[in-house]
């Protein structure tokens, strides 16, 4: 059985998001924000999923945020993956993402939905010293910021109104993600996320980016350095995703290792 999650799901949504620091702590961030009313934007939706034999007990949760579908546990049966694959040739287009293994495991059920790669998943015990981080400071004007990339990336305009942009990152404040910058010249330069929970063991750095015009100065690292500053220093574990080997490199550089892997693919589609 698939159903949407519901408000008085919120604990075994959160039983669920524990066993994944990584995809878990994104889908927290939207269940709680569904919770404070952002649901009504259609950014989201949250299934729970069970096997035939638990019913009282979801064995994975499904997650959309716009397009892309994470996948957090799996089925604990053949049929429950079979039930979730046909659940999935019903949603409309979008790339399913899990830990890797997961979705080894899909694949083997499913040889056509073969993962499309294996990217890092990468953990901050010892954050490299960067000067300059006292200069990051909390976004507190997202229309600055999409001006700003919009200036620099035409191609971003084309696909994102300024008006969605920030009704988008303001969906993300209320999921408790926490957004900061780095301005020159009164101008944002550089920009991060990060999501903290108290119920929470890690803090996940997402949505890392510099300006076109301003890259090769050092600024995303003081992004990053600053946002490993605020996860340590709430008790928590700096952790992020990467899907490059260069980024696996840049991270590196800064304290970050390699710790385990996670991929996407299509989702699949109904055959006719």
């Amino acid at each position: 059985m698939i159903r949407l999650a519901q408000e008085s799901d919120a604990q075994a949504v959160l039983r669920l998001c524990r066993t994944d620091d990584w995809d878990g702590t994104a889908v927290w961030s939207d269940f709680t924000a569904k919770q404070k009313g952002a649901d009504t934007w259609g950014y989201c939706d949250i299934w729970l999923g069970f096997d035939a034999d638990h019913f009282k007990q979801p064995s994975y949760l499904l997650c959309r945020h716009t397009a892309l579908y994470r996948l957090v546990g799996k089925p604990a049966s053949p049929d429950g993956w079979q039930e979730l694959h046909d659940f999935l040739t019903t949603l409309p287009e979008g790339a399913l993402s899990a830990e890797y293994s997961v979705m080894e495991e899909y694949s083997r059920y499913f040889p056509a939905s073969q993962p499309i790669a294996k990217h890092v998943r990468m953990v901050c015990k010892h954050p490299v010293d960067v000067a300059g981080i006292d200069e990051v400071n909390i976004c507190a004007d997202f229309g600055a910021t999409y001006d700003a990339r919009a200036a620099q990336s035409p191609g971003f305009a084309t696909h994102v109104t300024r008006e969605e942009y920030i009704r988008v990152m303001n969906y993300s404040v209320l999921g408790s993600n926490q957004a900061f910058e780095l301005r020159k010249d009164t101008k944002p330069v550089s920009e991060g996320i990060i999501i903290l929970f108290e119920e929470l063991p890690c803090g996940l750095i997402t949505d890392i980016y510099t300006m076109p015009l301003a890259r090769g100065h050092g600024y995303a690292a003081q992004v990053v350095a600053y946002l490993c500053k605020q996860a340590l220093e709430a008790g928590k574990t700096p952790i992020l995703d990467c899907d490059s080997l260069q980024l696996e490199r840049y991270y590196s550089s800064l304290g970050f290792e390699t710790c385990g892997y996670w991929s996407e693919c299509p989702l699949p589609r109904k055959v006719s």
